[in-house]
């Protein structure tokens, strides 16, 4: 006698959600979303703190409809974990860009290198050669009028 084997198909896992979606809020700003928005001074973590503490000491007398002490300090402490979440970002984003950036500026001293030397040897042909001058007519401008306003400058952060 054979025994028949059964068939059977496991069902699928249902689906884990990885992370929670992103809330409305998280959308970004435009800049003119941004505009609009109040910027508290740069020290509101201590004044906000003192705040909120006399404000406590002073409950009964100052009241408000649709605010308290406990709400403030709610709104204080989602601004400070945010805020901590924006740095922590950064200081990740800046070490990944770091190298990146390190780079670019070496690719572009190497560039830029080579760029003065060929202006030099065409400026030394140009010398004797009219056609060649005038080919690198330009180059010997740009690098003049970049000079001239980078001395300029230097010379207004000397007198002010």
């Amino acid at each position: 006698m054979k025994k028949s084997a059964k068939k059977t198909t496991k069902k699928p896992a249902p689906k884990k959600k990885t992370s929670k979606p992103a809330p409305a809020s998280a959308t970004a700003l435009t800049t003119r979303d941004k505009q609009k928005l109040l910027k508290p001074h740069r020290d509101y973590p201590d004044l906000v703190a003192a705040l909120i503490k006399a404000w406590a000491a002073s409950s009964r007398e100052v009241r408000m409809a649709d605010m308290s002490p406990a709400k403030l300090r709610a709104l204080f402490n989602a601004a400070q974990a945010a805020d901590q979440r924006e740095q922590a970002a950064r200081t990740k984003l800046e070490e990944k860009l770091q190298p990146l950036s390190d780079r670019r500026l070496m690719a572009e001293s190497a560039m830029w290198k080579a760029v003065l030397d060929v202006n030099a040897v065409a400026r030394a042909v140009g010398r004797s050669n009219a056609t060649v001058a005038s080919r690198f007519e330009f180059l010997t401008k740009a690098l003049t009028a970049r000079r001239e306003a980078a001395a300029k400058e230097e010379e207004s952060q000397a007198k002010g």
